[in-house]
């Protein structure tokens, strides 16, 4: 099972990887279940609808922030920053990879306080806590390894 592991020292490469693994279930959950993403984009001015569909193909339209169509779009630049991830957790020496992905973390860590603070589409909670620690720290994390690998 070692052989499937990231083969560079330090802690970036399995965070990397841990943070590809956790992305590829939220793309997931971003295709398969809307309820589960509008559990992070409940602002002030959602509501959710009555309907107990949990597939974003059939829901109908809500006044709620997080759409059918922006849960599988969010899902897809999820998807995306997971194996943007993945590739870089085995390939640290590449600077093109190490540079992409750490401007992917921190686009998505702007995204994440821009919709908290300033749109109001995010309420503080475990989901966006856990949404920080994980890209907030990816930025660190990357910052902090910057012409180590």
């Amino acid at each position: 099972m070692a052989f499937c592991l990231p083969q560079d020292q330090g802690i970036l490469p399995y965070w990397l990887l841990f943070n590809a693994i956790i992305s590829f279930y939220n793309s997931a959950q971003c295709f398969f279940s809307l309820p589960a993403t509008r559990k992070l984009f409940f602002g002030p001015h959602s509501t959710i609808p009555s309907s107990t569909s949990t597939s974003p193909k059939t829901s109908p339209p809500s006044s709620h922030e997080a759409t059918a169509l922006f849960a599988r779009t969010f899902g897809c630049y999820t998807l995306v920053s997971g194996m943007l991830r993945l590739i870089t957790a085995y390939n640290l020496s590449s600077p093109e990879l190490y540079f992409l992905t750490l401007w992917a973390y921190v686009v998505i860590t702007g995204f994440w306080g821009v919709e908290w603070l300033y749109f109001g589409t995010v309420a503080f909670g475990p989901a966006l806590c856990a949404s920080i620690v994980i890209d907030g720290g990816g930025v660190i994390m990357m910052l902090w390894g910057w012409g180590k690998y």
